[in-house]
């Protein structure tokens, strides 16, 4: 996977997000959804979406209503979220931190880790990593001056 410096747009908002752009760099949110959809039994809407995305990013309910200029939306992250993420996860959810601390920890969120090379054969050093490392996902170089 290469990263775009282009926000992405935002499911709910119809424009570009940072928040759903740094989340979908540090998240595997294809592999999360399509979770999420099987825990829930049809894809999340976009609101939901959207809320997801804030979670992770680091947003408190009331910051996600703020934001969105809604009421209290805590009721409904309890009865759609909270749940499908508690069947994803196995684990109960009892506030809006648990749900990036327990998706966190069942593997959704990338690791990045950044190694500087200098004159290597990147084709070479990325079947070693993946060897050696066991790495199952996509490895990103960015040539750097």
């Amino acid at each position: 996977m290469t990263f775009s410096s282009a926000p992405i747009l935002c499911p709910k908002l119809n424009q570009g997000c940072l928040e759903c752009t740094v989340v979908a760099r540090q998240w595997d949110m294809d592999r999360l959804l399509t979770d999420l959809a099987r825990a829930r039994g049809r894809k999340l809407p976009p609101t939901e979406t959207c809320w997801l995305h804030l979670l992770l990013y680091g947003f408190s309910p009331e910051a996600i209503a703020h934001r969105l200029v809604r009421s209290n939306i805590s009721p409904e992250l309890t009865r759609g979220i909270y749940r499908y993420v508690e069947e994803v996860t196995g684990k109960e959810v009892n506030n809006w931190a648990q749900v990036k601390l327990y998706l966190e920890e069942k593997g959704y969120k990338k690791v990045i880790v950044y190694i500087v090379v200098r004159g290597q054969d990147f084709q070479e050093l990325e079947s070693r990593l993946k060897q050696q490392a066991g790495i199952r996902g996509s490895i990103v170089f960015e040539e750097v001056e």
